[in-house]
């Protein structure tokens, strides 16, 4: 089942990305309702092939799959909304990737240096950055990005 649900979401993220380009707001009716169709089937089947097991628990990977399943069916609409409104993209990379690109540390990059060394002494690491340090914790950099106020870390020379 997992192969066809890439599958349906790879092709229809693929038919967003040509109705956007072609100046539509929203798929055609036809093509959403054959989409929403195909996935309600790929989760029905999903949850077909996980049964509760008879006189013992769901092992590892059998929890694993039928969570997942159970997830695509209760959040339906929040893993479709990309399909209902081209407005929204079909992943999160590009949010991901500028929060990634900002050094989300507490840390120095002189105490930084210092781990990479073997380390003797039984010290914690330093919880507060060093006097005159840039480091901005994850939280601010977050609050700040919710107000509009982008952090950037500084350009090193």
């Amino acid at each position: 089942m997992a192969v066809e649900m890439a599958t349906l979401l790879a092709e229809t993220n693929k038919a967003c990305h040509e109705a956007r380009a072609a100046g539509k707001k929203r798929l055609g009716t036809r093509e959403l309702a054959a989409f929403l169709s195909s996935y309600d089937a790929i989760v029905s089947a999903g949850l077909a092939v996980n049964p509760d097991p008879v006189g013992r628990k769901r092992n590892y990977l059998e929890k694993k799959s039928y969570n997942i399943a159970i997830a695509l069916r209760d959040r339906r609409s929040e893993a479709t909304l990309f399909a209902r409104d081209l407005s929204i993209p079909f992943t999160n990379n590009e949010a991901e990737s500028s929060l990634r690109m900002a050094k989300l540390t507490e840390r120095s990059p002189a105490a930084s240096r210092a781990t990479t060394r073997p380390n003797t002494s039984r010290r914690s690491a330093p919880t507060s950055p060093p006097r005159g340090s840039t480091a901005v914790g994850a939280l601010d950099v977050l609050a700040r990005l919710f107000c509009g106020d982008v952090w950037t870390p500084p350009a090193t020379t």
